[in-house]
């Protein structure tokens, strides 16, 4: 297999499927980058693109031993090939690429997992990268997916017909593991604090402590309880920022107001890095519109949707 060819085969189970039986086949392209720290090592799987298919049991053909179902996924240009682990470190990239092929019945369940070998000749790596646009264009993913990926995130959202984002939702407790470390190492750090100050620490311990203890249960509080909504229509960006019920600020921005958007890393909790969509304003701010995205080419390509809603309001202007 390649990218810009088809995966064609046969899944084989050994047993005969009812008739109504459904079996949900997904191709997944997942990056992995290794991120070091001095002596330390992180690895983080994002996934790059994935192809779900639905299967009817209905289709599949009975064999002596089982039953053999066929599959058929056309594979788009431009994406990277498999690369066997040692040769990433060899060439100490941190970067490298794998594909498997998951199925499970659609109901839910175990999936299995196949890694499946995805290889390029080298005249057609050479003509992939003579074509950037069209690769970028292969790798996005569709309204579907963005709208599946950040569900499992926790966030409510809402796309027009044309794809373009109208509603983003971020809910308190979206980093919740995260706030309840930092609220029991808050604790621990007062507790510190409060032992320093009995035995009559000197002066700069006090303070060190005396300031990142309540900072450290602050950042812990703002992670469980804060909630974001941004809201885009035709001509108007709002974002309504609130802290539980207790206080909450509207921003509202016009497209004319927005210079572009960025998306960035600004968080890791163990190997998970999150990643974050952000809005550069003609006022010298820049407001962060989503967090919490699992992958970088999620939240790359909200940013692409979030241009195209500017640059089509700048243009019905103009």
């Amino acid at each position: 297999m390649r990218p810009g060819g088809v995966l064609e085969g046969e899944l084989r189970f050994d047993r005969v499927l009812p008739p109504r039986e459904v079996i949900q086949a997904r191709l997944l392209c997942q990056r992995k980058i290794t991120r070091r720290t001095g002596k330390s090592t992180s690895t983080s799987t994002e996934n790059l693109w994935e192809h779900t298919q639905t299967l009817s049991a209905s289709e599949a053909r009975r064999e002596m031993t089982g039953t053999a179902l066929p599959l058929r996924v056309e594979i788009p240009a431009g994406l990277p090939c498999a690369v066997m682990e040692d040769a990433a470190f060899i060439t100490g990239s941190g970067e490298l690429h794998e594909w498997c092929l998951e199925v499970s019945p659609a109901n839910g369940g175990k999936a299995a997992v196949l890694p499946l070998p995805v290889f390029v000749t080298g005249e057609q790596a050479k003509l992939a990268e003579s074509d950037t646009s069209y690769e970028v264009e292969a790798i996005a993913p569709s309204t579907e997916q963005l709208v599946e990926r950040l569900k499992n995130a926790r966030m409510q959202v809402e796309f027009d017909a044309d794809g373009l984002p109208t509603l983003f939702v971020c809910p308190p407790g979206r980093f919740r593991f995260l706030g309840l470390f930092l609220l029991i190492f808050g604790s621990l750090w007062c507790l510190v604090f409060l032992v320093l100050m009995s035995q009559g620490a000197p002066w700069i311990f006090r303070i060190v402590w005396g300031i990142t203890s309540p900072l450290i249960l602050g950042i812990g509080l703002w992670t469980l309880l804060h909630h974001r909504r941004v809201e885009i229509s035709a001509d108007e960006l709002r974002i309504v920022n609130s802290i539980g019920p207790f206080y909450s600020w509207r921003e509202n921005y016009a497209p004319r107001h927005i210079v572009g958007f960025t998306h960035d890393s600004n968080m890791q909790s163990g190997n998970q890095f999150y990643y974050r969509v952000r809005a550069e304003t003609t006022f010298g701010k820049t407001k962060t519109l989503i967090d919490g995205i699992t992958e970088s080419i999620t939240a790359e390509t909200l940013a692409k949707r979030y241009e195209e809603w500017r640059d089509g309001e700048s243009g019905l202007k103009d």
